[in-house]
């Protein structure tokens, strides 16, 4: 009768240890996905929420995709002590104000075309540099031009390939005056449709440990920047300079006026100096280079993930429109 007894006991107290040790483990595994989950996000700041995303499956950019129209979003990061807000207007673009597609006489407007830096991404729509750029235009006097417009069509995580199919889909029916390219070095090396698939591969795979640790030395993006490495490996960098000149070949059959490549001093490697001054010397139009905007790091203009601050955002305005009054792109000479 003692024997049953302890053989009940230790069944029982066996029973209980096992299910303690599932809910522990249950508890452990929770707060595991939530750490990784956390991390992926951090990862993932370069993009916008796919609820306040539309995309398109069409043609051969399966993964383009575009803010959705007419609303606020915010963007909480963990890393920043303010909630930055966009405001999209009613052509999906991060603008304080909706245009007519019909240009005012008097009107001089200006497309800025690019990724997260030209979208403004972890700051305020009034505070990116396109905003900033037509304020400082608007508040010179200008007997040539009434009012200057600077309509935004980046979008963060864009390659040259979105870049363009951005502009045939928003830009060309603003007819605009001249055309503004912040250009980002990763925006030469890489294309989404050939990249996307292996970059979410190494985003499920990584460990949140090691996310940790690379976010503490300042990288944020890994999982890009291995994606990237990777495919420039595979197709080797002649063959995707020579894929991104076919996009800027096919940006020229969608417009033919005036256009500006803006560079950070540190921005460009031979390679894409030899791509844009090739596109320079075959397009009709008068296209102009600058590579005068400061190492945005050497001004304390950058967040921690490397984006242009507030202070960044006007520090490239600022440097945009002293180029623009010094040259023949300012109308009001």
């Amino acid at each position: 009768m003692m024997c049953m007894k302890r053989t009940v006991s230790v069944g029982i107290a066996y029973i209980a240890a096992c299910a303690l040790l599932t809910v522990v483990l249950g508890i452990v595994l929770l707060r595991y996905n939530k750490l990784k989950n956390d991390a992926l996000q951090r990862i993932h700041a370069i993009q916008l929420s796919r609820k306040d995303l539309i995309f398109s499956a069409e043609g051969l950019r399966k993964y383009f995709y575009e803010p959705k129209p007419d609303t606020t979003q915010s963007d909480e990061q963990d890393w920043l002590s303010y909630v930055p807000t966009y405001t999209i207007n009613s052509d999906a673009l991060n603008e304080r104000h909706n245009y007519l597609p019909q240009k005012e006489e008097g009107v001089f407007r200006i497309i800025t075309i690019g990724d997260s830096f030209t979208f403004g991404a972890f700051v305020n729509t009034a505070d990116n540099y396109t905003e900033r750029l037509e304020d400082l235009l608007n508040n010179q006097k200008c007997n040539a031009a009434d009012r200057f417009e600077v309509i935004n069509l980046g979008v963060n995580g864009y390659d040259l390939s979105y870049i363009v199919e951005r502009f045939r889909t928003r830009g060309v029916k603003y007819n605009p005056d001249l055309v503004i390219w912040l250009v980002n070095g990763h925006n030469v090396y890489q294309v989404n449709d050939l990249i996307k698939e292996r970059e979410r591969a190494i985003e499920a795979a990584l460990d949140p440990e090691v996310l940790k640790r690379f976010e503490q030395k300042g990288r944020y993006y890994v999982a890009a920047e291995k994606a990237r490495r990777e495919f420039i490996k595979h197709y080797g960098k002649t063959n995707v300079l020579a894929m991104q000149e076919e996009f800027l070949n096919e940006f020229s059959a969608l417009y033919d006026g005036p256009m500006l490549f803006a560079f950070f001093t540190q921005g460009a490697d031979e390679d894409i100096d030899a791509l844009l001054a090739g596109y320079a010397v075959k397009r009709n139009a008068k296209t102009y280079i600058f590579k005068g905007i400061p190492d945005l790091h050497e001004v304390n203009g950058i967040l921690p993930d490397g984006h242009p601050s507030v202070y960044g955002h006007n520090v490239i305005a600022g440097n945009v429109f002293a180029y623009l009054m010094a040259g023949n792109l300012y109308p009001c000479h």
